[in-house]
């Protein structure tokens, strides 16, 4: 039977699953397919896409760069709905909020204010939004305000207002009237008398405003630890196959993804997005609309970088020397990037060099470039929405 990459134990065939060893969160859906792998059974995909990718996801540093690219690609000729953008936890004595509840602040793609109540999982403090899983099954409630700004493309703003809260068991109320328009019809619900309640609340300038309250993030130094571990025995198995499962390094990887809090720390070769310094060298290979991986040679063996704009990084040796044939290392070469916009679907994969000299000026890799071409004439487009508002905001005012 095959062995699971993950849990290293036999599994029987139709409980092994497809695995994106970069995840879709990131691209993984449209990187090569080598690096994608069936080694995966059905609990690891579920269990370690919980309490790992989503510990990584769901980072407020990650979600907040990654929530950016989507603004930076987003093409109004082409509408679709963008994700909202987690501001912070409110503290507010909101009517009828338990002590099992947060209430946390999001903004709409044109400063729309949506305030979701939902439950508190002290376990997963650092989750934006909560506990994913408990999110499909425990009621909640969101509140959607629209802006001043909402009517200059009113369109994104609905179709954003739609698609929020995906999948989960979240009641949606409108806190307003639009003519012509049936909230009903795009999933909200009519207000309630607890609703009302909130709304009358929220709607109190003492209470809330359109500037941001005062609110608090929640961040877990190690929440990319066992995530990073993940993607080393991933990729490496992808690379060198059965191998990425032998030697010492191997059984510190093993271990580094089976840590819990509060035990002995695996001695994973590496260094989290919260502790690395990322200077002239991230703001060169990270690219400020796309997530990068690079593949690299180290005397240790072979290492991977993970980039989320310019200034998330993390790093992690992924296979150790003493397994690596010739072969292994001719593979990697001098270095491979890989360049992944999960929000249009595309990637691009070419030698490190090359990417560093696109980066630098000094060579224009076509693919990459037409990427790049399509991204630029639309990456300002909610920049100057806001400042032909600001424009009609003094003209008023003089």
């Amino acid at each position: 039977m095959p062995v699971c990459i993950y849990c290293e134990k036999e599994k029987p065939a139709s409980e092994m699953t497809l695995e994106h060893v970069i995840p879709k969160f990131l691209g993984g859906a449209c990187a090569p397919d080598r690096l994608k792998t069936n080694r995966v059974c059905q609990k690891c995909n579920n269990d370690l896409g919980l309490f790992v990718d989503a510990s990584f996801a769901k980072s407020y540093l990650v979600e907040g760069w990654l929530n950016q690219q989507a603004f930076r690609c987003y093409d109004p000729k082409k509408p679709t709905g963008l994700p909202l953008i987690f501001l912070h936890k409110l503290r507010l004595e909101l009517p009828g909020i338990s002590e099992i509840e947060d209430c946390d602040l999001y903004s709409g793609p044109l400063a729309e204010r949506i305030i979701w109540v939902r439950h508190k999982d002290e376990r997963l403090y650092w989750y934006t939004g909560g506990n994913p899983r408990t999110a499909k099954d425990r009621e909640s409630r969101a509140y959607f305000f629209l802006s001043k700004r909402s009517h200059q493309d009113f369109d994104v703003v609905w179709r954003t207002f739609h698609a929020a809260f995906k999948g989960q068991k979240v009641r949606k109320v409108l806190a307003a009237q639009i003519e012509g328009l049936n909230p009903i019809d795009f999933g909200f619900s009519p207000p309630d008398a607890l609703d009302q309640q909130r709304i009358d609340f929220l709607t109190e300038p003492r209470n809330f405003v359109a500037e941001q309250p005062k609110g608090q993030v929640a961040l877990n130094l190690h929440h990319d630890f066992r995530f990073l571990a993940k993607l080393a025995r991933g990729i490496g198995f992808c690379l060198v196959g059965d191998k990425a499962l032998t030697g010492r390094y191997a059984e510190e990887v093993s271990q580094a993804l089976r840590y819990r809090a509060g035990s002995e720390m695996p001695a994973l070769r590496g260094v989290g997005s919260l502790h690395l310094a990322v200077g002239t060298a991230g703001e060169i290979i990270g690219h400020e609309s796309a997530v990068v991986v690079i593949l690299s040679q180290i005397p240790e063996g072979i290492g991977i970088s993970l980039h989320i704009g310019p200034r998330v990084s993390s790093a992690v040796l992924c296979l150790e020397a003493g397994i690596l044939t010739d072969g292994d290392r001719k593979s990697i070469g001098n270095g491979v990037a890989l360049i992944l916009f999960p929000f249009l679907g595309r990637a691009v994969e070419l030698p490190l060099l090359d990417y560093l000299l696109h980066r630098l000026g000094q060579f224009r890799h076509p693919d990459l470039a037409q990427i790049e071409d399509q991204i630029g004439q639309n990456k300002d487009y909610f920049g100057n929405l806001a400042a032909i508002s600001r424009q009609q905001h003094n003209t008023l005012t003089e």
